[in-house]
């Protein structure tokens, strides 16, 4: 019982990020701004080496995750969709005009994440699997 229902909860989070990918493609589309700038991706950059890297390791103190574990919970961290969440929350409450810089930015986020995580994905876990295995 429990599996089924933990493999109908992944099902339906791959169904969720499908339909939140679509949106972000298509907020892409029709993005008028230019996507990356030199502020986005100092942004960028700041967020995937500096920002999630500190707060995953404050938030895994006294943790029993090893070194290698916190090195990839840092890299891979909360997804970029976040961002667009959020996002799309700023614009559905507040004055449009004060949040329509910040889109560039989100979507350069978003979009750097599924691009970077998902070509970094496989080699690395590849990778963890091979130390892991050595460890054993």
């Amino acid at each position: 019982m429990t599996e089924s229902v933990l493999g109908f909860t992944i099902e339906l989070e791959r169904i969720a990020e499908v339909i939140i990918m679509a949106m972000v493609g298509n907020v892409l589309a029709t993005l008028s701004a230019p996507l990356f700038t030199w502020h986005a991706f100092a942004l960028v950059v700041a967020l995937f080496f500096f920002v999630r890297p500190a707060s995953v390791e404050l938030s895994l103190l006294g943790s029993a995750a090893s070194p290698t574990q916190r090195r990839l919970m840092s890299w891979f961290g909360i997804r970029g969709v976040g961002s667009f969440y959020y996002l799309a929350y700023a614009l559905e409450h507040g004055p449009a005009a004060d949040i329509q810089p910040l889109m560039p930015l989100a979507l350069a986020v978003v979009t750097a994440s599924v691009v970077i995580h998902g070509v970094s994905a496989t080699p690395l876990m590849n990778r963890y699997r091979q130390l892991r295995r050595r460890e054993s």
